[in-house]
C-alpha cells in the first residue's frame, strides 16, 4: 500500500492506494484490477455515507430551528415572522448545499425539517410545513440548474424572499376566500394617504416593496454563499497543515 493524496469535495486527503506491478502475468492484472475496483467503490460508499450524514445533520438543525425558535415567534404573534426564519434558514440550507453538491439534497433537508416540524409541539399544523417543503423544492430547483455558485444562491435568496412575502396571501386566500385581498387593499390605501401618495400609485408601491424583499433575500444569499465558502478554505487549510 502506498500514500496517495487523493482529491475530495473539501481538498485532498491522504490514502493508501494499493501497489501495482507491471511485470504481472494476466491473471494477476485481473487480480489488480479487481483490487482497484474494490477500492474504488469503498471510496465512493465513504463519500455517500458523509454526504447522507450532512445532510440529516443540517436537516435536523433546520427542524430544530423551526420547532424552538418558530414555534416561539408564531406564539408571541411578532410580525416578520416568516422573514426571521428564512433569514436564518437559508443560510443554514445552502451552507449544507456547499458541502453535500448532490442533487436532491435540500429536498432532503426540507423533508427532515417538516418531519421534525409534523411531530413537535403544537400538533398538525399544515402551513408552516407546506412552507419549509415549498421552500425546499424552491430552493432545490434553482441550484440544481444554475449549479453551486454565488449568483445561484443570490437567486435562491431573492425567491424565497418573495415567496415569504406572498405566502400569507395564498394561505390566508384558501382559507378566507378572495375578499381577504380587499382587507389589504384598503390597507396599502391608507398607507399611501398617510404618505401623502396618490392611490392609483398602488402598483408602484406593490413593485417596490416586491423589488425591495428581493434585494434584501439576495444579500442574504451573497453572505451565505460567502459564508460557506469561507468555512469550505479554512477546512482546507487545517487539512493542508495537518499533512504537513
Amino acid at each position: 500500500m502506498s500514500p496517495f493524496p487523493f482529491p475530495g469535495e473539501e481538498g485532498f486527503f491522504i490514502i493508501e492506494v494499493p501497489e501495482l506491478n507491471f511485470g504481472i502475468s494476466v491473471r494477476q492484472m485481473e487480480h489488480q484490477e479487481k483490487t482497484l475496483i474494490k477500492f474504488r467503490n469503498t471510496v465512493s460508499l465513504r463519500y455517500r455515507s458523509k454526504e447522507t450524514l450532512f445532510i440529516a445533520a443540517f436537516g435536523v438543525l433546520w427542524g430544530l430551528l423551526e420547532t424552538t425558535l418558530g414555534t416561539l415567534l408564531k406564539g408571541l404573534r411578532l410580525p416578520m415572522t416568516g422573514f426571521i426564519m428564512v433569514s436564518l434558514a437559508l443560510p443554514l440550507v445552502l451552507t449544507g448545499r456547499y458541502f453535500t453538491p448532490r442533487k436532491g439534497s435540500i429536498l432532503m433537508m426540507s423533508a427532515v425539517a417538516a418531519l421534525m416540524k409534523l411531530f413537535s409541539i403544537g400538533g398538525f399544523m399544515l402551513s408552516p410545513i407546506w412552507a419549509i417543503l415549498m421552500e425546499g423544492v424552491t430552493a432545490e430547483c434553482i441550484v440544481s440548474v444554475l449549479g453551486t455558485r454565488r449568483i445561484s444562491y443570490m437567486i435562491t435568496g431573492s425567491v424565497l424572499f418573495v415567496y415569504t412575502l406572498l405566502h400569507p396571501l395564498i394561505a390566508q386566500s384558501i382559507l378566507y376566500g378572495a375578499n381577504i385581498y380587499k382587507v389589504y387593499i384598503g390597507i396599502i390605501h391608507t398607507l399611501l394617504a398617510f404618505l401623502g401618495q396618490p392611490g392609483d400609485n398602488i402598483l408602484i408601491f406593490g413593485a417596490f416593496i416586491i423589488l425591495l424583499v428581493a434585494f434584501v433575500g439576495g444579500c442574504i444569499g451573497f453572505i451565505s454563499y460567502s459564508l460557506a465558502r469561507q468555512v469550505d478554505l479554512n477546512l482546507q487549510e487545517r487539512r493542508r497543515h495537518a499533512y504537513e
